[in-house]
């Protein structure tokens, strides 16, 4: 488990949402597509974004 500073933590979050949103441009709208991560990728509402 990683320990971080709150302003760490959320500027992670920032990070790999925006890595999604970079996904989700060059994916076609009528693919159905898995995400499938570990469990150390939590954040409160991030499982929401993607």
């Amino acid at each position: 488990m990683q320990v971080g500073k709150s302003e760490e933590l959320r500027e992670w979050t920032r990070k790999v949402i925006e890595i999604f949103s970079y996904v989700s441009q060059s994916i076609p709208g009528d693919w159905f597509v898995i995400v499938t991560t570990e469990r150390g990728l939590y954040a409160d509402g991030l499982d929401n974004k993607i």
